[in-house]
């Protein structure tokens, strides 16, 4: 797993900067924070591949200011958020033109990712992804 977060730069930025984390504890909060606990899913193959699929119900989702950064996955009604929709997700309250700017993406590319996120949610409508977003604490402006 320390090689698995090598992988990551802003989740080791985030552990590094956690304050009062002893070092011995990076891999375990990493592991934490993106497998979540125990159940009947298999985290990690038997040829070593990580899977970040899984919806980690965080006890401090919401008030973590790493949250994103050392943690990624956001299951929905149907499927998971990718990491680039999530990207989108989080600054879904702001104008399309906006949010390709910010992301340093094109527009069709943020209505792209806006399309799959309402598919995979099941909402209606940009609006409704903004509020959505907001009560999960991925928009705290």
């Amino acid at each position: 797993m320390k090689r698995e977060i090598f992988k990551f730069p802003e989740a080791m930025k985030a552990l590094a900067e956690w304050e009062n984390l002893l070092p011995e504890d990076h891999v375990p909060r990493f592991i934490a924070c993106n497998l979540g606990g125990l159940d009947d899913k298999p985290d990690i193959t038997v040829d070593g591949v990580v899977n970040y699929t899984e919806y980690v119900d965080c006890r401090l989702r919401g008030t973590c200011r790493f949250e994103g950064k050392l943690c990624r996955a956001l299951k929905v009604e149907h499927g998971v958020i990718s990491g680039a929709e999530m990207a989108v997700l989080k600054l879904s309250n702001k104008p399309i033109k906006i949010i390709a700017d910010e992301l340093n993406i094109s527009q069709e590319t943020v209505k792209s990712h806006l399309k799959s996120i309402k598919d995979k949610t099941g909402l209606p409508d940009k609006t409704e992804v903004a509020i959505f977003a907001y009560k999960k604490a991925l928009i705290t402006q």
